[in-house]
């Protein structure tokens, strides 16, 4: 819910009108005909200054984006089919971008949860494509809002089971409680494990340092625990620095202060008696300095 699948959607079909890498990690194949993106969501001028932000674009390659918000494109009617079907060939299109599904099935499917309106729906975009020569497909859906008791790294599409049996490869697009957005990909012959995306307000491009879930997260402790360190008036101690630390139980919080050790970040030193002190390393020192320059550097705050 509101993560920015039209954001990620943008960068995808940003990254196939001119074939570079997809999040600035993945490649993409160069399709032979042009890339078409129906948007259901945004309005057209927005929509237009979001994608230019990004920079060049290759517009030989593009279909100019069709804005449907406010509209309806009923193509399972057989007239309209006809018309669709020729507008793809007619624009050689090879990979068509919907965004969203709820808004391109209305009127047909009335009910989210029924799987045999679902089957028709799902079925006919496989004949449109069959019909038309597009090659790939990308459909965005919606998921259950959080709270609704779907486990972290288990969440599924929302409404009719027949969606999730249909697709070849399951885009999961999540927002954890600090911001941070998270990819994974799971499919037929696709098993992407969740990695991190940054943000960037000024072009709004989505990048990913090829980081994991896991990974992030433990850089983001191993910081806290930089920075806890640094706002003590003495070096503490191993206890100390663990009850002041926030989230996770005694037990993670003591695995990233030994990860932040591992990392060269801090180090034990002599306090009085057999006391062993937490203290920053001159690489810790560093991050910290950085952090600290980046907060206060307002067009850095823009990237997340």
């Amino acid at each position: 819910f509101k993560v920015g699948k039209s954001t990620l959607m943008m960068n995808l079909y940003r990254s196939l009108v001119n074939a570079e890498p997809f999040l600035g990690l993945f490649e993409v194949k160069k399709h032979e005909g042009k890339i078409a993106y129906m948007d259901y969501e945004m309005q057209e001028d927005q929509f237009r200054t979001w994608l230019q932000a990004g920079g060049f674009l290759d517009y030989d390659r593009m279909v100019p984006p069709w804005h449907l918000r406010g509209k309806n494109l009923h193509f399972w009617a057989k007239d309209v089919r006809k018309q669709f079907v020729e507008w793809l060939i007619q624009n050689e299109v090879d990979a068509l971008i919907i965004d969203t599904a709820a808004r391109a099935w209305a009127g047909l499917v009335d009910n989210e949860n029924d799987n045999t309106k679902m089957r028709q729906f799902t079925d006919l975009l496989d004949e449109i494509k069959e019909e038309s020569g597009v090659t790939d497909l990308f459909l965005v859906t919606h998921m259950g809002r959080p709270g609704m008791g779907t486990q972290e790294g288990e969440e599924r599409s929302r409404g009719a089971t027949r969606l999730e049996d249909w697709m070849d490869t399951g885009w999961y697009y999540t927002k954890d409680d600090k911001g941070v957005r998270y990819l994974r990909a799971m499919g037929r012959g696709v098993d992407k494990e969740p990695f991190a995306l940054s943000f960037n307000a000024h072009d709004r491009t989505l990048v990913s340092g090829g980081i994991s879930k896991i990974e992030y997260q433990n850089r983001m402790a191993m910081e806290r625990v930089v920075d806890l360190i640094s706002a003590f008036d003495i070096n503490p101690s191993m206890t100390e620095l663990k009850d002041a630390m926030s989230g996770g139980d005694s037990s993670a919080r003591h695995r990233w202060i030994l990860e932040a050790e591992r990392n060269g970040l801090i180090q034990r030193v002599a306090g009085k008696g057999r006391t062993m002190k937490c203290s920053l390393t001159e690489a810790g020192v560093d991050l910290h300095i950085r952090k600290v320059r980046r907060t206060d550097d307002p067009e850095e705050k823009e990237d997340t």
